[in-house]
């Protein structure tokens, strides 16, 4: 296994996106026309489906266009199903000029190898996430050197759709729980302002309700990712972490009384009526 590093991972993205420049889809466009089954004057490939003996079925007439031939396994016909599938016949050998399915498959797999073991629900949407950006910025420079083709670039949205379905494919499970995460747990609202919200943190961890110090950093950061105040009747989240840490120091510094006199109040109003 391959040593990861961020130039490496990107070597391997622009290795497999260049397989389709623009000499690829010349050569592609070539190959199609000169198709046993291209039709000239309809500019398709087209076959047509007999019917099996025991029904009443009519022939189907199915075609292909440049596009979707981009994306075609080759050669067009049963062995693999007219395009859908590898061919069964392993003879056959690998095709010369390789399809958009089969550049992407191989193109996630080697990512694959390079960043394994990836185990964390979030880093692995993240790595979608940025693995979906970085091809789409490779094939940006694909797409700008044939500007005025619009099919060429509509070729390269099929190569980027096929990348994504691939990555989630693989990660499938993790990414729809890192979806049911953000949807239900991502925020706990407080009825509070900003100000009595710093207030009652302070006194949670000062209370040592919470198993860490009220001087530590990461206390803020969590609580910024995390917990949304009240703020003209909508709950929000704090504009940044500075302005939230801000806000919190001034209760270190014994300048926001007010904040913590209503937590107070509150507090004891709660514990009157239990």
């Amino acid at each position: 296994m391959q040593t990861y590093s961020v130039d490496l991972y990107l070597d391997i993205i622009r290795k497999y996106t260049l397989k389709l420049n623009l000499e690829w889809f010349q050569k592609k466009e070539v190959a199609f026309k000169k198709d046993k089954l291209y039709n000239k004057e309809t500019n398709l490939i087209q076959y047509s489906t007999l019917p099996s003996s025991n029904t009443t079925q009519h022939d189907s007439i199915f075609s292909i266009d440049f596009r979707r031939y981009c994306s075609c396994y080759l050669p067009i016909g049963e062995s693999t199903g007219w395009g859908n599938h590898e061919s069964w016949n392993h003879n056959t050998g690998k095709t010369q000029l390789e399809n958009i399915r089969q550049v992407s498959v191989a193109l996630i797999a080697e990512l694959n190898d390079l960043t394994s073991p990836l185990a964390d629900i979030c880093t692995i949407s993240k790595y979608v996430a940025k693995t979906n950006n970085s091809i789409s910025e490779e094939v940006k420079i694909n797409r700008e050197s044939f500007p005025e083709n619009g099919l060429y670039s509509c070729v390269l949205d099929d190569f980027l759709k096929a990348c994504n379905d691939e990555l989630c494919k693989k990660y499938h499970r993790e990414l729809t729980l890192n979806t049911l995460t953000w949807n239900y747990i991502e925020t706990l609202d407080f009825n509070l302002t900003q100000e009595e919200l710093v207030s009652l943190l302070y006194l949670l961890a000062t209370a040592e309700i919470v198993g860490i110090s009220p001087f530590d950093s990461r206390f803020i950061s969590y609580s910024v990712k995390h917990f949304r105040f009240k703020k003209k009747g909508a709950f929000v989240k704090p504009v940044s972490e500075r302005i939230f840490n801000n806000a919190y120091r001034r209760i270190l510094r014994h300048e926001n009384g007010n904040g913590l006199l209503k937590i107070k109040e509150k507090l004891q109003r709660a514990l009157s009526q239990i």
